[in-house]
């Protein structure tokens, strides 16, 4: 796969989250986090126009993988898995960057 540097920046921030509230994969949750924590991205830019902070976002969608928790992740894992859905975001994501590119050498 082909990351741009955004995207990069995306994963890391998700497994940051991941690690932050001791999950051990990363799951769609945490690449919403590691969106909403990118800076200069619309998606921060709409929870911040909203009114919304990362830390409450973070609270509510913690909630939602609460059940897949381990609490036992003693220490910072090198690596984490990614569900199946997060790869197929990241896989459609540079579906729509390789289209992008086919259009901008296209018409220019």
């Amino acid at each position: 796969m082909l990351f741009t540097y955004e995207m990069k920046r995306i994963i890391e921030l998700a497994r940051e989250e991941a690690v932050l509230i001791k999950t051990d994969f990363i799951g769609l949750t945490h690449v919403m986090l590691g969106l909403f924590r990118n800076d200069g991205s619309s998606a921060k830019r709409l929870i911040e126009q909203a009114g919304i902070t990362i830390d409450e976002l973070r609270a509510d969608l913690q909630q939602t993988v609460y059940a897949q928790r381990n609490s036992d992740l003693s220490q910072e894992p090198k690596m984490l898995p990614f569900t199946k859905e997060a790869k197929e975001v990241f896989a459609i994501a540079e579906d729509l960057l390789n289209l992008k590119n086919y259009f901008l050498i296209l018409f220019y």
